[in-house]
């Protein structure tokens, strides 16, 4: 991992930038998470996610603690399938266009970016890691007009370099990063935010085995915001399984036979709507 300096007016920022180079796909990887999830005016819930990566394409299912929904990412296809069992209806969203808008919202040479490595050493699930802090902010510009809202990303993650299977998992978020499809990269970012899609830089092997975490939006100084638009959730989650074997493609077929319909999950939603992995889930945040 490289230690990168970079000043930026006249702060000096110190950020360790996490890599994901181009590497071929070797196997199949399932991967189970458990985490607890919090926000002011809810009580803390838990939730189960498993995450099924096969080359292009990636399949969520979630569990306990959240709506049953199942999403299917097509890399090949720019596509994002998210299945209705009870309907018997695929909802299908491009993966160009929202990655774009969120691209463009953000403001990019005003980004601060800082990973540190804390030198406490863990094992999660019986594969070593070592932890590491990170903060990342930056201004966001909603349609071209002058900054309102600051989005920030902190906490603590437990990172391996050696995971099997993390190789994987590293090939799918780089190629996402390639094609630019940054929601595809944000749902697996130790937050699940949009601004969490930045954690990923170009290493091989990194995959988080647990984070805790805090997400949300600041109002500037002075911005006439309602509180309901700056949020932040809390979270805490950790990696229960990892396996290299074969999926069936079955797994991320779309069925044939169900309606196809445009999603409009994302319709009218700024870069400050955050992923649907925890969208309902947000408060004020009154201090950093």
């Amino acid at each position: 991992m490289k230690l990168l300096r970079h000043v930026r007016g006249s702060a000096l920022v110190v950020s360790l930038t996490l890599c994901v180079s181009t590497i071929p796909v070797h196997a199949d990887i399932r991967i189970g998470e458990r985490g607890t999830r919090s926000s002011a005016n809810t009580k803390r819930v838990s939730w189960t996610r498993t995450i099924e990566i096969k080359g292009l394409k990636m399949r969520l299912e979630s569990g306990q603690g959240m709506p049953f929904r199942v999403t299917i990412y097509d890399l090949e296809s720019g596509k994002r399938f998210r299945l209705s069992s009870s309907s018997k209806k695929v909802f299908v969203l491009d993966l160009g266009p929202i990655s774009k808008s969120w691209k463009e919202e953000i403001v990019q040479n005003k980004m601060d970016r800082v990973i540190s490595l804390s030198g406490r050493k863990y094992e999660v699930s019986g594969l070593p890691c070592d932890e590491y802090t990170f903060e990342f902010q930056s201004p966001i510009s909603l349609h071209r007009f002058e900054s309102r809202q600051i989005a920030h990303d902190r906490g603590r993650v437990c990172l391996s370099k050696t995971v099997p299977g993390g190789a994987e998992f590293a090939s799918f978020v780089h190629e996402a990063r390639k094609r630019g499809y940054i929601l595809a990269v944000a749902i697996l970012s130790p937050t699940f935010s949009p601004i969490g899609s930045y954690f990923f830089g170009e290493e091989p092997n990194v995959m988080v085995l647990s984070a805790v975490t805090k997400f949300g939006y600041d109002s500037l100084p002075g911005a006439q915001i309602p509180s309901t638009a700056t949020t932040a959730i809390e979270e805490s989650w950790t990696v229960t399984e990892i396996k290299s074997e074969p999926i069936s493609d079955e797994d991320f077929r779309v069925p044939p036979d169900w309606k196809l319909k445009r999603d409009s999950e994302y319709d009218n939603a700024s870069f400050s709507q955050p992923t649907s992995r925890s969208q309902t889930f947000v408060r004020r945040v009154n201090s950093r």
